[in-house]
């Protein structure tokens, strides 16, 4: 294991380390059911997408007997192209007397069918928060500002990421409604405060506006970043 670790951080590095015990939990390292591995490779760091280079070392043991499995290969970290579906009408959560209103907005990640085949693909995995940007438009398209949330980090609750009146921002909740991920960052107004956190099916987004905005009339955008596989996705707010 340290031979291969050593040979794959000379040519690939930064990089990331699985340690797989039994069945495997994720989609591409490699696992075994009689034993442990542990997977090098790229996927989860910021800017890293597409095909990449991976190692893997372990023990498959069986019984009293063992052996060391070493495999060399590569993996694809992302699909080529994602689509945001946003899966029902936002759900207006704010509360009364707030100066912010807070939409909420369930949604799916898809990725378009191959062109010789005519399903859709559901759950579509790879996708993480540096590759998507957001943006609120108002009526003819024109962006509107954001402001950094107060939860730069994780929070038991949304009342603890407090808004302002001259700007909005949104919030990544995993379905169960626990804290992930916001955005912008406090450093930087086009990307999220943790750039490596996972975006999957059945997380939602809470879009936090002042409350005089008429809403009624902007639209939420999703975006790829310059160096991420292709993105689209828009809601009605």
């Amino acid at each position: 294991m340290t031979a291969t670790g050593d040979n794959f951080s000379a040519k690939h590095s930064p990089l990331v380390e699985y340690y797989v015990l039994g069945n495997a939990q994720a989609l591409d390292p490699d696992a075994s059911p009689l034993g442990w591995i542990v997977n090098f490779f790229r996927c989860d760091l910021e800017g890293v997408s597409g095909p990449q280079n991976y190692s893997a070392a372990g023990n498959l043991r069986n019984g009293d007997q063992s052996a060391v499995a070493v495999d060399n290969g590569w993996l694809t970290c992302t699909n080529s192209n994602y689509q945001l579906a946003f899966t029902s009408p936002p759900e207006n959560l704010t509360r009364p007397g707030s100066p912010t209103q807070t939409l909420s907005l369930p949604f799916q990640v898809e990725f378009p069918a191959f062109p010789t085949n005519s399903s859709t693909f559901y759950d579509g995995w790879g996708l993480l928060a540096w590759m998507t940007q957001l943006a609120v438009e108002g009526s003819g398209g024109v962006a509107l500002p954001t402001t950094p949330p107060t939860c730069q980090a994780w929070v038991p609750s949304i009342d603890d990421c407090g808004g302002s009146p001259s700007g909005w921002f949104a919030v990544l909740l995993s379905q169960n409604g626990a804290w992930l991920d916001s955005f912008p960052s406090s450093s930087n107004n086009t990307t999220w405060s943790v750039p490596n956190v996972i975006v999957s099916s059945q997380d939602r987004l809470l879009v936090v506006l002042p409350a005089s905005w008429p809403v009624q009339s902007e639209t939420l955008g999703v975006f790829p970043t310059p160096s991420a596989p292709a993105l689209s996705g828009s809601s009605a707010l």
